[in-house]
């Protein structure tokens, strides 16, 4: 999103150690009411779809209501930056919502009583949280802002717990880091990378959506690690505040060419020793990331697809995004997990739509969207429409007894469920979420408890296609069978996903690994789906044995989408039009010498199922 910062005055009714935007008086030239409305018509022809109102502090101008009035009305999303505590005043947050209905983000630095010592107020803290929920009561949508100083950096990591406790309506959380103040003020590089990996996972656990404000943020280069966490890691090379420098550890940067260096203020302080160069294997996330939001795009819209309940039996699927953060990490997953959460009222639209088109499947997604505190709300909504409702989820937090009847209670009828491994070592090396594999298993169990029915989804990727074959027995021994077992392949289906042979593995690779794990799913009696379109792998990898033919559909013109190509030889293939060929990603990785067009459907299993599982796997 297109955003634009309208200062509306420099007074505050604070006196934060760390802020250089304040100052005791106004300039009338540059802060009147005709000034500030050339801002906002000059930021709108730039193309800003956000307009963030700021100060200073906001709320001292008399003005305010009529200045958001006028930007509320040119169709953009307005944020009044404030601290609130004049929200807490009779009528002020309802005349804001009046005025048009605009974000609220609450501007802090600490907590409680810290808070108070950094703004030199006493009770400013609680004036300010009562302000927030006056606007909450209003129906205003409430943000809040962190600014990182020395004073708050114990504070970060309890943020996400303390808003949970004390603000549930808070939606998202933005992050500044100080970078020019007096001394006390500024917090190290290593310390704040610390305080924000810390801050993310504590966010994970939560449906806060976590981002850092790229003008007050740090390089990539202080935040070694930061690539499992895509709010920080997107930060590398956006625009910065200050003067900024190169060091010795641009020289061997992957991403030097996207980078605009390192703050002077920041060496002068503590030297370059806080700085490590970035990998070139996190190059293309890091471009990906800092190519802006254009390329997800499509995300935001509902997808659309063929879904099969049983053989021969097709139904039209539309997938659905309620949000987009995750509280897993898995390095294959191509969703920009920094994307803001559609409003409820546009999910809702999207499901009117579905409804109309005939859609019998609805797939809710995200993310995680057991996060999306409205899940329960669109399940009930859609239900109501007709709709058969799906969640593709990870299950962590259905293992919440609660939750699960809430969902099953709105109509939840299916789950699609990630489960990459049957152990927690392997589920953790892919999730990057220590910790989630036990949860996801109680997930599980309650989703069935409750009538649920349940599909659990392996992606095939370099941490787990070895230990494949454990799944089946897993599902046997726990669950007595009952869930489908879907196969998925890693690739780099967005410029978020590494090419790499630890993300992708080679076909040939991971063969033998999957055939003993299909062969487990027969002895045991297990049904398993997969391995076929845009998420599955070329149908002259597996035997023809593996696959029911009602499984593969003909795809016609549609069978090679975008991303995906087929060498000349394919055009003799038997299975063209039901085969959507490579990713372009696994072709640069790997190559395409793996392919053979099949000439009949005979000579498919001829030719492919002779491959023995490697010795120790049945």
């Amino acid at each position: 999103m297109n955003t634009a910062t309208i200062r509306l005055l420099l007074r505050c009714n604070l006196r934060c150690g760390f802020c250089n935007a304040r100052a005791e008086h106004d300039d009338p030239s540059r802060f009147s009411a005709e000034a500030v409305s050339t801002q906002i018509d000059a930021a709108l022809a730039a193309g800003a779809q956000e307009l963030i109102l700021t100060g200073g502090e906001p709320t001292l101008r008399p003005d305010l209501t009529e200045l958001v009035r006028r930007a509320s009305q040119t169709g953009a999303r307005v944020v009044v930056e404030t601290n609130a505590m004049a929200l807490s005043l009779p009528g002020r947050a309802a005349q804001l919502a009046a005025a048009g209905a605009p974000v609220v983000r609450w501007g802090i630095s600490a907590l409680g009583a810290q808070m108070d010592s950094v703004g030199q107020r006493a009770g400013a803290f609680e004036l300010g949280l009562k302000g927030v929920r006056e606007a909450v009561t209003a129906g205003l949508e409430v943000e809040v802002a962190y600014a990182l100083s020395g004073p708050g950096l114990d504070d970060l990591a309890r943020v996400p717990a303390w808003l949970r406790a004390n603000l549930p309506e808070a939606r998202g959380l933005l992050v500044r880091v100080v970078k020019e103040a007096p001394d006390g003020f500024v917090v190290r590089p290593r310390d704040a990378a610390q305080a924000l990996r810390a801050l993310a996972v504590a966010c994970s656990e939560t449906d806060l959506v976590l981002q850092l404000d790229p003008r007050y943020a740090l390089p990539l280069c202080a935040l070694a690690g930061a690539n499992q966490f895509p709010a920080l890691f997107r930060v590398a090379g956006e625009a910065a505040t200050g003067n900024l420098t190169r060091i010795a550890a641009c020289e061997t940067c992957a991403i030097d060419d996207m980078c605009a260096g390192v703050d002077r203020a920041w060496i002068a302080r503590f030297g370059d020793a806080d700085f490590t160069a970035v990998h070139r294997r996190h190059r293309r996330r890091a471009r990906g990331l800092l190519s802006g939001r254009s390329a997800q795009d499509a995300l935001r819209a509902p997808g659309q697809g063929m879904w099969s309940e049983t053989a021969g039996s097709a139904v039209l699927e539309r997938v659905i995004r309620v949000n987009f953060h995750c509280n897993q990490d898995c390095e294959f997953c191509f969703v920009d997990r920094v994307l803001p959460a559609p409003p409820a009222a546009s999910v809702r639209a999207q499901i009117d739509r579905a409804a109309a088109d005939g859609v019998a499947l609805l797939s809710l997604s995200g993310g995680e969207p057991t996060l999306d505190p409205d899940l329960a709300d669109h399940i009930r909504y859609a239900t109501a429409l007709g709709l058969r409702v799906q969640i593709q989820t990870n299950a962590t937090r259905t293992a919440d007894p609660a939750l699960v009847q809430a969902l099953a209670d709105a109509g939840l009828a299916e789950a699609f469920i990630s489960l990459h491994g049957a152990t927690a070592a392997t589920s953790d090396a892919v999730t990057r979420a220590p910790g989630t594999f036990a949860k996801t298993l109680l997930g599980i169990d309650q989703l069935l408890a409750h009538g649920v029915r349940v599909s659990l989804n392996c992606v095939i990727t370099g941490p787990n296609h070895r230990d494949l074959v454990a799944l089946p027995e897993l599902i046997a021994a726990r669950w007595g069978g009952v869930p489908t077992l879907n196969f998925s392949w890693a690739n780099a289906n967005s410029a978020l996903v590494p090419i790499d042979e630890d993300v992708t593995p080679k076909f040939s690779a991971a063969r033998p690994y999957l055939k003993a794990a299909l062969d487990a799913c027969t002895a045991l009696g297990l049904d398993w789906r997969g391995l076929t379109g845009e998420c599955g792998v070329p149908l002259c990898f597996p035997d023809a044995a593996w696959l029911d033919p009602a499984r593969v559909p003909d795809l016609g013109h549609e069978a090679a989408g975008a991303g995906f190509i087929k060498p000349a030889e394919c055009d003799t293939c038997v299975l063209s039009s039901r085969c959507v060929g490579v990713r372009q990603g696994y072709a640069d990785l790997h190559g395409l010498d793996e392919l053979r067009p099949v000439h009949s459907l005979a000579g498919w299993q001829a030719a492919r199922g002779n491959t023995e599982p490697p010795s120790g796997h049945p």
